[in-house]
C-alpha cells in the first residue's frame, strides 16, 4: 500500500502541474487530451528506482479519468550529480516536444529549473531544500515564474524550535558536494538565517 506521504507528493504534482501550469488547450479538447509527463532524476535509477515507479502509478492513476497520461521510460532521464549534466538533462525535455510537463524529480534539479528563469512548459519541482536558502522566486502564494511550480514545506523556524526542545550551540551543517557545487552560496545562507540564533556555525570545509 502507498503511504500517505507519497499521495500527497504524487496528487500535488499532477494537479499543480497541469491545473496550475498547464496550457489551457489541454482542457478544451472533447477527447481526453494526451498528456506526456518527463522526469529528470539528479543521479541513477540505481537509487530512484521505488520513486519513479510510485510516481508514475500514483500520477496514471489519478489523471486516468481526465487525461490520457504517460510517463514513457524513454521520457526519464537521469542525470550524473554533476550541475552540467543535470541541466543537460533538463534541457533535453524542455526542448522535446513530445513532453508536455516535466517533473523535476530532485533538490538539485529543482534548484536547476526554479532559478533558470524562462521555462517554456510546465515544470514542478517536488523537493526544494528550503524556498528562502535557495532564494527561489516566489510572489505571494506563488512562483512569479511562469509555467514554474515548487513544493515547499510550508514556513517554519525549526531551528528555533528545535533549541527550545535541546539547547545547542555549535551545530554541524552536513551538504552534499552535488548541492553545494548547485547552489554555491547555500552555507553562507545558511549562516545568515541562523545569524540570530547565537549559534556558531563551523566555516564551509574545503
Amino acid at each position: 500500500m502507498t503511504s500517505s506521504p507519497i499521495r500527497s507528493f504524487a496528487t500535488a504534482t499532477c494537479l499543480l502541474a497541469l491545473a496550475t501550469a498547464a496550457p489551457p488547450h489541454l482542457f478544451a479538447q472533447q477527447s481526453l487530451p494526451e498528456v506526456t509527463i518527463g522526469m529528470v532524476l539528479d543521479g541513477p535509477l540505481l537509487r530512484y528506482g521505488d520513486l519513479v515507479d510510485l510516481v508514475r502509478d500514483e500520477t496514471l492513476t489519478l489523471l486516468g479519468r481526465d487525461f490520457d497520461a504517460r510517463l514513457p521510460d524513454d521520457k526519464i532521464l537521469e542525470g550524473d550529480w554533476t550541475v552540467q549534466g543535470i541541466s543537460a538533462a533538463l534541457d533535453r525535455l524542455l526542448a522535446d516536444p513530445g513532453v508536455s510537463v516535466v517533473i523535476a524529480a530532485g533538490p538539485i534539479v529543482g534548484h536547476i529549473a526554479a532559478t533558470r528563469g524562462h521555462l517554456p512548459k510546465p515544470v514542478v519541482a517536488p523537493y526544494v531544500v528550503d524556498q528562502d536558502y535557495q532564494n527561489l522566486p516566489r510572489a505571494g502564494e506563488a512562483t512569479g515564474v511562469a509555467n514554474l511550480v515548487y513544493i515547499a514545506r510550508p514556513e517554519a523556524q525549526d531551528l528555533a524550535v528545535f533549541l527550545e526542545v535541546t539547547p545547542f550551540e555549535r551545530p554541524a551543517v552536513l551538504i552534499s558536494e552535488p548541492l553545494a557545487e548547485a547552489i554555491d552560496d547555500l552555507p553562507e545562507r545558511v549562516r545568515e538565517a541562523t545569524s540570530g540564533l547565537g549559534l556558531d556555525l563551523p566555516k564551509p570545509a574545503s
